[in-house]
């Protein structure tokens, strides 16, 4: 359950009337909220597990698939490339994922069960790249 004293604080910036260009005509409104979490509440993983996440996909090779995306040199692969960390992975889906989409997204999600992961891959931005420009991937939820 994510509503306790330990999920992470969550704050909501209204994009406009930006339709989610798959499902637009489905659900018949724009999905116009990003919403991230803030330095202030917990994080939703310990620094302690991230650095085992990073750890274990680095042990399963993941810089030695570099390939560049629009202007960014990445490393990367999908998660079924990678299955100790597609087991973290498919563990947190459960555990975080799924239950703080499902209380995030009341709109479009009604409940944990109908919430799917495909097409799932872990990236790696270069030093002169370290993140991506403010941007929406295709679907509902990105």
């Amino acid at each position: 359950q994510t509503s306790n004293d330990t999920a992470p604080t969550i704050k909501s910036y209204s994009m406009g009337a930006v339709p989610p260009e798959d499902f637009a005509e489905s659900f018949g409104f724009p999905l116009d909220v990003i919403k991230v979490t803030q330095p202030t509440g917990p994080p939703l993983f310990p620094p302690h597990e991230s650095l085992s996440v990073i750890q274990t996909a680095e042990s399963e090779g993941i810089e030695q698939n570099e390939f560049k995306s629009g202007k960014y040199q990445l490393a990367g692969d999908w998660l079924t490339n990678l299955p100790q960390t597609l087991s973290w992975f498919n563990k947190r889906l459960e555990t975080t994922f799924f239950p703080l989409l499902a209380e995030l997204f009341p709109e479009v999600v009604s409940g944990v069960g109908v919430l799917r992961a495909h097409s799932v891959s872990l990236l790696k931005y270069n030093a002169s790249h370290p993140r991506t420009d403010v941007h929406i991937d295709n679907g509902i939820l990105a």
